[in-house]
């Protein structure tokens, strides 16, 4: 077993730290939403963890259509994990909006530079449709409101349709 000394006082096993390291989020998805998450026997959510690092677990329970997400992980890990959600709950077109209103706006609320790539990039393992990447960059605060807004953007959509 591997001791590591965090500095004065005891020496914890390097495990424990970083189990008392890791966080944890969750967020409401609605089923649908958490398919797409799961994605073609699995190949999504496997792509999602390898890719960011981080624990995604969907939960079988749903309450009144929606499910639990939980992400756990370091801060980076659980950051790229809700980047790749958020993708996945707003298509590029809802996220663009009619004549590009929606975008604007949320870079205009959020003060975050969004900009989803023109080139479509191969389809994920299992899935049929080529996708487009989605950057969001800025400061933590102004990805997170970014994500926040795109994740609600994507809601409004739903309860539109």
């Amino acid at each position: 077993m591997n001791l590591v000394a965090p500095g004065p006082g005891p020496a914890y096993p390097s495990h424990e730290r970083a189990a008392a390291a890791a966080e944890l989020e969750t967020a409401l998805y609605d089923r649908e939403t958490c398919g797409k998450i799961i994605g073609p026997g699995g190949s999504t959510i496997k792509s999602i963890r390898e890719s960011t690092g981080a624990k995604v677990v969907v939960s079988n329970e749903s309450v009144c259509g929606m499910q639990v997400v939980s992400l756990s992980g370091s801060e980076a890990q659980i950051h790229a994990a809700k980047l790749c959600l958020a993708a996945i709950a707003t298509s590029v077109s809802r996220l663009i909006g009619p004549g590009g209103a929606t975008i604007r706006r949320l870079r205009d609320t959020s003060r975050a530079f969004i900009k989803i790539d023109n080139e479509d990039l191969p389809a994920p393992p299992g899935a049929s449709e080529p996708c487009q990447q989605l950057r969001v960059t800025g400061t933590e605060a102004q990805v997170a409101a970014a994500l926040m807004l795109m994740h609600d953007a994507g809601a409004d959509s739903d309860t539109a349709q």
